[in-house]
């Protein structure tokens, strides 16, 4: 009877603990169902971040809801009430009397954003080299100055331009390629004769910027011009693909002047008439042959006429082509220095039946001088004498206007 008893009072008891149980779970179920449809943001203090996936008890201990802080303080500093199982400021925290949520977010603790906002200038140490924040690397440049000299609150980089004030001339290398920029693979080579001790030897622009640089004007370079003017190297222009310039490898033989590539000479002493000259005279890499008004020499040689130290006076006479018969190809007036028959000239092409002879039918005199030239004598005139006898033409002579022949010639 007694353990009849017994066993129903612990079968009652059971059914009770488990009624108990279940609507524990329920209720539960119902709080975080609700917390998940609850406007928060109601309350003035809305969730977000990892705030949202926050169990309500979190925050809301021993079901008091009234007076919950709202501040991150309350949660994140270590001994608070509620920052039990919180994540906390740590003790190498920067020091600052800002909110967390001045830089933190709600996302995380991490990516914070401090808010340089009245830290004084000069006082970056305070937290960048007391190993607080980041602070300067093992292969920083050497320098006692302060960070914000170069560096700005929204970035290390890009650093702003380096004070040298104090920096002693010809010292650039001791950082320029060990800790700070460098040559770059474009420069010109450094190790031509005389040339470039020290890097501010040449980039003088006021310790601001390497550029621009001026190499020739800061030493002397006599010799050696083809080491850099290859075409490889930053602001070395190279030689032209031109005739001219082919297989030449000295600068210095036609480029005299270190400030400009213009008015160079070509050394000519070692050419002859059977140099090609048009191989560079082609008007492109060097003077050519004015086409439209030289005279008309066929394919002969430049010095068949000119020297290799001017192109004019020029030593044509007539011998280096066969011309005979050909005088007016060139002495048409558009061939200068080849003139042309003058406005006095005997208008031989207007007297009847007189065929237009070649300059040479009259001018037999030499190919050297025009006169004395003799028209009779070398064509058949039968008629028209009156078309160059009339005193404008020389030497037609016109009908005498004085004595007894003007009489005479008075009725002719």
């Amino acid at each position: 009877m007694n353990a009849t008893r017994s066993s129903g009072m612990e079968t009652t008891l059971l059914r009770w603990l488990g009624a108990v149980l279940l609507a524990g779970a329920m209720a539960g179920a119902f709080a975080q169902t609700a917390s998940r449809t609850f406007d928060h943001l109601k309350t003035g203090f809305a969730l977000t971040g990892t705030h949202t996936s926050q169990r309500c008890e979190s925050c809301h201990q021993l079901g008091v809801f009234k007076g919950t802080p709202r501040d991150c303080a309350s949660c994140h500093i270590s001994g608070s009430r509620l920052a039990r199982s919180n994540v906390v400021k740590p003790d190498k925290h920067i020091p600052t009397q800002q909110a967390c949520d001045t830089c933190h977010s709600t996302q995380a603790f991490s990516g914070a954003k401090f808010n340089h906002l009245g830290v004084p200038v000069g006082g970056c140490v305070t937290c960048h080299a007391a190993g607080l924040a980041t602070g300067k690397p093992a292969g920083h440049l050497v320098t006692t100055a302060s960070c914000d000299t170069c560096h700005r609150t929204s970035g290390w980089r890009p650093a702003a331009a380096f004070n040298h004030v104090g920096v002693a001339a010809g010292s650039c290398a001791t950082c320029h390629g060990v800790t700070a920029k460098g040559k770059t693979a474009l420069h010109i080579p450094t190790t031509v004769p005389a040339s470039m001790p020290s890097c501010d030897t040449c980039h003088r622009s006021g310790f601001t910027a390497f550029a621009p640089a001026k190499l020739h004007s800061s030493v002397a370079v006599s010799a050696s011009c083809a080491t850099c003017h290859t075409g490889g190297f930053s602001r070395a222009v190279g030689k032209p693909n031109t005739p001219v310039h082919a297989n030449v490898t000295v600068c210095e033989s036609c480029h005299k002047s270190t400030a400009t590539w213009a008015g160079a000479r070509v050394d000519h002493s070692t050419f002859n008439v059977l140099t090609n000259c048009a191989g560079c005279h082609d008007g492109k890499a060097a003077t050519g042959q004015p086409v439209a008004t030289h005279i008309k020499t066929g394919a002969t040689n430049c010095l068949s006429c000119h020297t290799t130290t001017a192109w004019r006076p020029t030593s044509w006479n007539h011998t280096q082509l066969a011309v005979a018969g050909q005088c007016a190809t060139c002495h048409s007036g558009a061939n200068p220095p080849a003139d042309a028959r003058p406005a006095t000239h005997v208008p031989y092409q207007s007297v009847p039946g007189l065929v237009a002879p070649n300059c040479d039918s009259c001018h037999k005199s030499s190919l050297t001088a025009w006169a004395p030239t003799k028209l009779h004598s070398n064509m058949a005139v039968s008629s028209g004498c009156e078309t160059c006898h009339v005193g404008n033409y020389s030497p037609g002579q016109r009908k005498p206007t004085t004595g007894a022949l003007a009489t005479i010639h008075a009725t002719i």
